[in-house]
């Protein structure tokens, strides 16, 4: 299981304490979302095998070609869709999306009031 601390300005690093901090709150970042996420983002963006190496570490925004802004909005409706939630336009950023494990835990941050 890995877990992730979310900073204050959307940015995440990967913790020995293993641990999702958005806005004072912990959250677990459990690789069945991991794995939501990186079905949601390899159908989305229709990256076929190259999906399936992606990692909470993988860099998205700027590393993969496919995710323009278009793309961001797409991924974004995806996710709402898969997750059953809508995301508020001034919660997201572009450090959303600089990683798999990013999104991830700004995605775990979202289901939990």
């Amino acid at each position: 299981m890995r877990w992730v601390k979310l900073g204050y300005h959307g940015t995440s690093q990967i913790l020995d304490q293993r641990l999702v901090k958005p806005r004072g709150q912990f959250y677990r970042m459990t690789p069945d979302i991991l794995d939501d996420v990186r079905r949601v983002v390899t159908h989305t963006l229709q990256l076929g095998s190259r999906g399936a190496h992606l990692t909470a570490e993988s860099p998205l925004l700027g590393a993969l070609p496919e995710l323009d802004s278009l793309a961001v909005a797409s991924l974004i409706v995806a996710l709402e869709e898969h997750f059953g939630f809508a995301i508020a336009e001034d919660e997201i950023s572009a450090a959303t999306f600089s990683t798999l494990g990013d999104l991830t835990a700004f995605m775990a941050a979202q289901g939990h009031p």
